[in-house]
């Protein structure tokens, strides 16, 4: 059953759709209806629905701009278009923002199921392309292969013997030749991003299928190429600088939402920094596979130039149960922990005296890096006094005090990293906060808006403002706007129009139907009410 949003300014024609279309014998469950396009993307951020229909012409929040802002929120959704022109010229602007049909003035209930029938039927596909149900054709089959090729033999086997500026023209042409990017020029670029697909139990489900996946999201974004090594997907995409700032985190929230939606896994993704030279093609799968190791359900997308310390660590000489140690420290639970040490300290690998100095060692010396990188320098003096005050080598006849010495230590250093998380996180929200509280007069003040001024993408503030305030940035910046708008309507004599343009509201019948949405009564009424109950008192 696919949930839907119907938004339109004419109240007749959206109850209309709302009760004289049989919706779940169509496949569908109207789920909330909007009568103005801001109320609209209000709704498209808290209930987050497969599909929106709006008319193009709304108040406050144009549809097309409707569907602008609600990609950047929610890119998965597929959005329908009721318009009252012959002319789509105007509506197709639009194409880009994941526009999925249009329904043309006047409307029949029995055109209107015709057309949801196709539109299901469109989604559908949709979700079959993403789960790789699709069969590819020998041609496509033979340039992915191609592809593959390519990427894995300069990424994953570079035997770094390419370091001449003719390599490197080489195989930027190579690289344009399979259509990867479409210059050669220094003003494009690549990033490269590791991807996985975790269970509810945190079980690795990631396979070869979920390449297309991905393929059926980026073909509408940018130049790609993609492929599937040891339980990852890995993709490379390219563009101008603009258009990958523009793009990716759009890209990267459209794969956690559709693979929660339509796969029921979580999603994870690494990105690397932009890199022009196809050279380096191998260190930007080391940093994109680096931030993967940062992600998390609650973080699903991290990108390395946001643990750029981190990066200059070399983590190369980690053994793999140091790596996963490492990383339960970094993601995990307490109690994995502790299953993870009892369970590799078992092993007859590390039952002798020197193996279990070196385990001791690397992991200590992994985890004092990773809490100097994220943690205050206090916090960091404490912790490595507290790993290296004793003299490790003279402990290595104690092993199960070196074991017990172990645990305590990653459990320590698990410990602070979720502090430095969390505290992060409430800082990111604050900060907004902070926006909505200074800037709430200024008219453009969006999610996307605060996003742009606080670097990072409109779908991850959202979430974190939902984290750590349960509410959503629009709810809290009109709950903020509205308090103001009463003061000044209580205790001034300010003209709506004044009052509407100090709240960021140029429009003022806007200001007028927030005010008494808000409060249950127009402006001039609160006004009123005031001056009643003032009479009384006197």
């Amino acid at each position: 059953m696919y949930t839907v949003v119907i938004a339109d300014d004419e109240y007749e024609l959206r109850q209309a759709l709302v009760h004289t279309i049989d919706w779940n014998r169509l496949g569908f469950e109207v789920i909330g209806e909007a009568e103005n396009g801001a109320v609209a993307l209000e709704l498209v951020e808290r209930l987050q629905p497969d599909l929106l229909i709006t008319d193009i012409q709304m108040p406050f929040i144009s549809g097309i701009e409707l569907a602008r802002q609600a990609r950047n929120i929610r890119p998965y959704m597929n959005i329908v278009f009721i318009s009252g022109y012959d002319d789509f010229s105007y509506a197709q602007q639009a194409i880009q923002y994941n526009i999925i049909s249009y329904l043309l003035k006047p409307l029949s209930s029995s055109e209107i199921e015709i057309e949801l029938v196709k539109i299901r039927e469109k989604i559908d596909e949709r979700f079959d392309l993403l789960r790789g149900s699709t069969q590819e054709d020998q041609s496509e089959r033979i340039q992915h292969l191609k592809i593959n090729d390519f990427l894995m033999s300069h990424m994953l086997y570079q035997n770094h013997t390419f370091t001449s500026l003719d390599d490197e023209q080489a195989i930027k042409q190579e690289a344009m030749n399979l259509n990867l990017t479409n210059s050669i020029s220094m003003e494009n670029y690549y990033q490269t991003m590791v991807l996985t697909f975790m269970d509810e139990d945190k079980q690795n489900q990631t396979q070869e299928k979920h390449v297309k996946f991905t393929q059926g999201i980026l073909g509408k974004y940018l130049l790609y190429g993609s492929f599937y090594s040891r339980k990852k997907i890995v993709v490379v995409v390219s563009g101008t600088t603009k258009e990958l700032e523009r793009s990716l985190p759009i890209i990267t929230t459209e794969f956690v939402q559709s693979a929660k939606r339509i796969l029921n896994f979580d999603c994870e993704i690494g990105v690397s920094q932009p890199y022009n030279n196809w050279l380096d093609l191998s260190k930007s799968y080391d940093e994109a596979l680096f931030a993967l190791r940062f992600s998390q359900q609650e973080e699903p997308i991290q990108y390395a130039s946001d643990i750029s310390k981190l990066t200059k660590n070399d983590f190369a000489f980690v053994r793999q149960s140091v790596e996963e140690l490492e990383h339960l420290v970094k993601v995990g639970t307490p109690d994995a922990i502790n299953d993870f040490v009892k369970q590799v300290l078992m092993k007859p690998e590390l039952m002798q005296e020197h193996s279990l100095d070196m385990f001791t060692l690397q992991i200590f010396a992994a985890l004092s890096k990773a809490i100097t990188a994220v943690a205050s320098n206090e916090e960091t003096e404490q912790f490595l006094s507290y790993v290296y005050g004793g003299n490790i080598n003279g402990t290595s006849g104690r092993s199960e005090q070196i074991k017990d010495k172990i645990l305590k230590v990653s459990l320590e250093a698990h410990r602070i990293i979720m502090n430095q998380r969390k505290e992060a996180s409430e800082l990111l929200a604050q900060s907004a906060l902070d926006l909505i509280k200074n800037q709430y007069h200024d008219e453009d003040m969006s999610i996307a808006k605060a996003s742009q001024l606080l670097h990072v993408s409109a779908s991850y503030l959202s979430a974190i403002i939902k984290k750590n305030t349960n509410s959503t940035f629009g709810t809290l910046l009109t709950e903020r706007r509205m308090h103001k708008a009463k003061e000044l309507l209580l205790s001034t004599s300010n003209k709506i129009m004044e009052i509407a343009n100090a709240c960021g509201y140029s429009d003022t019948h806007y200001f007028s139907y927030c005010v008494k949405r808000y409060y249950g009564d127009s402006p001039n009424k609160l006004r009123e009410m005031q001056r009643e109950a003032n009479h009384e008192v006197a």
